[in-house]
Order: C-alpha cells, then structure tokens, then sequence
C-alpha cells in the first residue's frame, strides 16, 4: 500500500508540472489574443480626448491597458484546473494515448470501473485457458493495473513542460496591437485643442477658489458684526455659505459660477430698500439739527449723536426762547414729512409729535416724545445696519463676479488670438472654403479686431493706455458767469476789433416782481434725491461714483 501511494503521489505531481505550464502558456496566449482590445479603449479615449476635455488624459489611456494586466495575470491564476483535464490534454497535446487520464482514472479506485475489469479479465482469462496449458497462465488484475501506472510515470517522467508546451507568438493579433498602440503614442505627441481648454478651467477653478475664499471672509465679518439683527445674521450667512460651498466645489464651469452669483445677487437686490439713502440722510440731517439745537459736538453715528441730542432736549428746552423752539419744530416737522416718504412711519409718527412738543415748550411731553423718538431710531439704525450687511454683501458678490467675469474674457481673447493664429480651424471666421458665409453672431464679450478693405481695424482705437483722470475732472461743470449788472452779459472772446456792439433800451421798463415759488425747494430736492436713490440702487455704479452722487445731494439739502 505505501508503493502504491507513492507511485500515485509522483504521478500528481507530474500533473502539477504540467498545469502550471499550461496555465503560464494560457495566459501568454491570453494575452496576445487581447492587447488589441485595450489598445482600442486606448485610441477611443484619445479620440475623445480632443473632442472633450477630459482631466487627466494620459492616465485614462492607460486604464484600459491596467485592467487587461490585471486580467491576463489573474484569470489563468484563477480559473479551475482539474487533475483530469490537465492529464486528458496532455494525451491529446503529446499523443500519448490516454496514458496519464487512464492511470488517473486507475487510482480513483471507482467500483464501476473495477467490476468492468474483473468481468473484462473473467472472459480474457476462459479464452487463455482453452488455447493455453494451465502451467502458463499468469495474469490478474493488480499485475494489469500496475503495470499500466509504471507505463504512465515512465511517459510523464520523459516530458519536460518548457519544451512540450512552447510559448508560441500569434502574429495577427500582436500586429493589430502593435497597430493600435502607434496610434495612441502619435495621438499622444500631436498637440491636443483642449490642452488649452483644459489649461482655462483650471484657472477658472482655481479663480473659483479664490473667490470662495473672499466670500468665506465676508461672512466672518457678518458673524462677527453685533449690530445685525439675528434673523437676517442667520439667512446671510446661511446664503453665504452655500455660495462659498458651491464655489469651492466648482470644477472650472464658469456659467454655473456666475449662475451662483447672479443667484444670490437677485435674492440680495429683493432685500433692500430703495429708501435706505434717504434714510442715510434723514439720520444725518436730523443729528445736525438736534446737535445744533442742543449745543452738543455732532459725531460721525448720526444716531448716536441723535440720540444724545434727544436726551439732552428735554432739559434744555425750558432754556429756549420761543423763536428757538418754533425754528426746532419746523425742521423736526421737516424731518418727520422726510421720514414718511422714506417709508417710516414710526419714525415719521414720533418725530411729529416731538415737534408739537417742542413747540408747546412742556419738558415732560418731549421727554415722552424723546423716548419715543429714541425707539424709533433704534430700530432705523437696526434696519440700516441689515441694508448695510446686505450691501456689503452684494458688494463682495459683485466683485467676485467681476473677477471671474475678468478671467472668462481673458479666455476668450486667448481663444481668438488661437483661432486668428489658424483661421481655417475656426468655423465661426465667416469663412469656408475661400468664400465668405453670414454668420450667427457671436457671444463674446470683447471682438477681435476687423479687417476693412486691406487694413485692420480695431474696434478699441490704438492711443496708449492713460492713467485714471481724477473724478472731479470727468464730471461736467457748466461755466460761471460773472457779476453783472443786469444789463451787460461776458462772453469770453478774443477782441479783433472788428465787431459792432447794438444796444437797445425799452421806452418804459416795468419793475421786475418777486413771485412767491409753487413748488417749496425741500419738497423738490427730497423728490429728486429719492429718484436719484432708486437709480442707484436698480443699476450698477461703481462706489465712489456712489459717495459722490450722495455727497453733491447733501451739499444741495435745504
């Protein structure tokens, strides 16, 4: 029994000897019957490549030649190899007559196969004996078995697996491989049109970036600031977050990052108050009127300092003569008709009751109506401190578009200056084939320079750029004329000593008469300073054009 154990022992390991050469020449052929198919995933994702801008190109061509490594290495690896079929090919494979899958079948020891023998060698043996002396009759059953076994460990021992299984070259296959892999390394050499696409987006995500870096810098500020009431703290920084989120997340998509932009401007622009700059200068106006009457030094709050002015106002107001008092009323009815059209009643409400206050000259009543007054301001100054955030904002949302807006014409510039450079390559030239075609229009937003008979012009001129002229020398001041006497008008000139000088004088000249006005001058500047307001605040104008408009109407405040 041990003989028999360690004769089936060699003849497993033989079998061993020889899978693991077939599984090696399974894979070798594996893989030269597949390369072509990775090779085409290869020339497909390059060809794509210059259609789409795809990130990471050269690591995309490589995957498909990775995941047939990984395929070819580990399926022979994997796929079962029974000690059966590695014998029953190589009989088939080296002709050696089912040698090796008989004596594997032999030690199997099934009880199917040994009646069959038996039966087999039962009928062998009747037909020796009848032509055979009982003397020469040698034969059983194990001696058969044993002998074939032996005949199939000297056939396996004789085999050597390198040079029984040879690695044979398919030439068709790698040919076509080798094919395909020209292509991808010329694809990869030739320059590629979206190289530069690909170059944009990156600076347009890192650009991105930046301005959510700006954005997450504004919103500190608004948690930081105290003044802010806490519902509109929480949405602006609810908003400001999720534009920074989106930013920072943005892949180089310049539509959907002005889209995000355009998005919290308007949601901004439907908060505000088209009244917050009459506002402004109501506060200014009432802390100038207050701080004069009560002697107090103006601040630069308004509100502080009108406030102050109303605490003190009760105390003083018994040192006021009547005259004092009556000029006090006015302009604080003044500042309440100001305060209605701005849109404050509250405000509008106490204001006036402080003037009859005033006026009637009892110190409780305008302590009463100071107090009031007081609440009033406090909850302006609340809503102009949330006007302000928003501003701000609004602000720092527009300025974050302006400088993506900035890189996408910086692109687009770099664009025409590649298509100028190859123009037959541009199908929006109005060119084709020599001939000029109309065009769709375009939606850049800066046109390269045309070409006019056989010159070109620029849209844009060629003077050299000029450095920024102070603001006061661009706005327009019409000329001054000088003192007269209502009869004579200057006209500068030059004198040439050749004109003539006509003067005619009426026989019965009427006396000039003062009109009383019909319209009273602070109703007129308040309606023009509201318009003036509600176009500023509707249309986009840089912040010291902003600063200057305000400071010319309240040199002009009655």
């Amino acid at each position: 029994m041990a003989k028999r154990s360690t004769k089936v022992n060699e003849l497993e390991f033989h079998l061993v000897r020889f899978g693991r050469r077939l599984r090696l020449r399974f894979g070798w052929l594996l893989a030269q019957r597949t390369i072509w198919i990775a090779a085409f995933a290869g020339v497909l994702i390059q060809v794509t490549g210059r259609i789409f801008p795809i990130e990471n190109l050269s690591r995309w061509t490589l995957l498909p030649f990775l995941i047939w490594l990984i395929f070819v290495v580990f399926y022979p690896l994997l796929k079962p190899q029974s000690p059966m079929q590695i014998a029953r090919l190589v009989d088939r494979e080296l002709s050696l007559k089912e040698r090796l899958s008989t004596a594997l079948v032999l030690q199997s020891g099934s009880s199917s196969f040994s009646e069959q023998s038996m039966a087999f060698q039962q009928v062998d043996s009747f037909d020796i004996a009848r032509t055979q002396p009982s003397s020469q009759i040698s034969f059983s059953t194990p001696n058969l078995t044993h002998l074939q076994r032996n005949d199939a460990l000297s056939s396996a021992a004789k085999i050597i697996p390198g040079e029984a299984f040879v690695l044979n070259y398919l030439v068709r296959p790698l040919a076509t491989g080798a094919v395909l892999i020209f292509i991808i390394l010329a694809l990869s050499i030739i320059p590629n049109p979206q190289t530069l696409v690909l170059k944009q987006r990156s600076e347009l995500q890192q650009a991105a970036k930046e301005q959510a870096r700006q954005i997450e810098i504004a919103r500190q500020q608004i948690e930081a600031s105290k003044e802010i009431s806490p519902e509109m703290r929480e949405e602006l920084l609810r908003q400001l977050a999720e534009l920074a989120k989106n930013l920072q997340r943005n892949s180089g998509d310049l539509e959907q990052a002005l889209a995000d932009l355009s998005k919290l401007e308007q949601e901004l622009k439907r908060k505000l108050d088209p009244n917050l700059a009459s506002q402004q200068a109501l506060l200014e106006s009432l802390a100038s009127q207050l701080t004069e009457a009560t002697g107090n030094r103006k601040s630069q709050d308004a509100t502080q300092a009108s406030e102050q002015a109303l605490d003190q106002l009760a105390e003083q107001i018994n040192q006021m003569d009547e005259t004092q008092r009556k000029e006090l009323a006015q302009n604080l009815a003044q500042a309440a008709a100001q305060a209605g059209q701005s849109g404050d009643g509250q405000l509008s409400q106490a204001l006036a009751s402080l003037a009859q206050a005033v006026q009637s000259g009892d110190g409780q009543s305008v302590q009463k109506a100071s107090q009031d007054a007081k609440t009033a301001l406090a909850d302006l100054k609340s809503q102009m401190a949330d006007q302000t955030a928003i501003m701000r904002t609004l602000a720092q949302a527009n300025a974050s578009k302006q400088a993506l807006a900035q890189i996408g014409r910086q692109a687009a510039q770099t664009n025409g200056s590649s298509n100028q450079a190859n123009p037959g390559s541009n199908p929006g030239n109005g060119q084709t084939g020599g001939q000029r075609v109309a065009g769709g229009g375009t939606k850049a937003n800066k046109l390269p320079p045309a070409t006019g008979g056989k010159r070109s012009v620029n849209p844009q001129g060629n003077a050299p750029n000029a450095n920024a002229t102070p603001l006061e020398s661009q706005v327009y001041a019409p000329w001054h004329r000088t003192a007269s006497n209502g009869s004579q008008v200057f006209i500068p000139g030059q004198e040439t000593q050749q004109g003539q000088t006509t003067t005619t004088e009426s026989k019965n000249p009427m006396p000039g008469v003062t009109n009383p006005a019909l319209i009273p001058y602070a109703q007129v500047y308040y309606n023009y300073t509201n318009v003036a307001n509600q176009a500023i605040d509707k249309n986009y104008i840089p912040t010291n054009l902003v600063d200057y408009v305000r400071l010319y109407f309240s040199s002009l405040e009655p």
